[in-house]
């Protein structure tokens, strides 16, 4: 309908100078942030240190701009300090409204454009491949719901050591199917379900059921040792040595 086509909402507006500064795309992604910024404000959505959650999936929607390059424009963005990102959650950013509206008012447009443009060109891959790792990392350890906090601590250490583990593969899919497979086991006992995470990191097991068997196999050897039966050892005494026959 006509209505759709001229609504506001089917549009996205971005400053000619950003975009001569820093380019179309990071400017097309600065505008949304700048956005999502004034809106989290608003709704006190800031954290203490200004910093606001962004939703990769709904930026997307709005610009087109795919996650891979939404990162991107990260490490470009906090290169010449526009943005900062943290390091454990890169989906939570801080949007430097001082620096944006300096380029606005800077008169010498091309000056900067030259400063920025060289400053976003020497940022490499590195840093976008950081965060896109960060995130995945993020998202994993979202997956985990039990309500305890020493087996929910214990499961995003096991989802870190086989996550880091290049040799080793990781999916959303896997952690709810370990967590789920590992709650049923354990029945609640919160020592069985930390030895049980215990066996899965000290031997990589992404599969629940391995580290459960594991986990049954050492508690019988265990047991097997324990009911080892052992003759207590007669100390001699000078009594007993002056008893004795010879």
């Amino acid at each position: 309908m006509l209505s759709d086509v001229v609504s506001s909402s089917s549009y996205l507006t971005f400053n000619i100078k950003i975009a001569q500064a820093i380019g179309l795309v990071n400017a097309i992604y600065c505008s949304v942030l700048l956005d999502i910024y004034s809106k989290a404000k608003r709704k006190d959505k800031l954290d203490e240190n200004q910093f606001f959650d962004v939703d990769r999936n709904y930026i997307r929607t709005k610009t087109t701009i795919k996650s891979d390059e939404q990162y991107n424009c990260d490490a470009s963005l906090s290169k010449i300090g526009l943005i900062k990102t943290k390091e454990e959650s890169p989906n939570k950013i801080y949007f430097n409204v001082e620096e944006f509206m300096k380029i606005i008012a800077e008169d010498d447009i091309k000056r900067i454009t030259k400063i920025y443009r060289q400053t976003i060109l020497s940022s490499n891959k590195v840093e976008s491949e950081k965060l896109k790792k960060e995130d995945a990392r993020e998202k994993l350890h979202k997956v985990v719901t039990v309500s305890n906090s020493q087996i929910e601590e214990s499961l995003h250490s096991w989802i870190d050591i086989i996550f880091n583990n290049s040799k080793l593969f990781i999916t959303e899919d896997t952690v709810d199917t370990f967590q789920k497979t590992l709650c049923s086991y354990v029945n609640s006992d919160v020592n069985k379900a930390l030895d049980i995470i215990n066996h899965a990191k000290s031997f990589g097991f992404t599969n629940c059921d391995d580290a459960i068997e594991s986990y049954e196999k050492n508690k019988k050897i265990l047991s097997q040792n324990k009911s080892v039966r052992t003759t207590p050892l007669k100390v001699a005494t000078q009594n007993n040595l002056s008893k004795k026959k010879y």
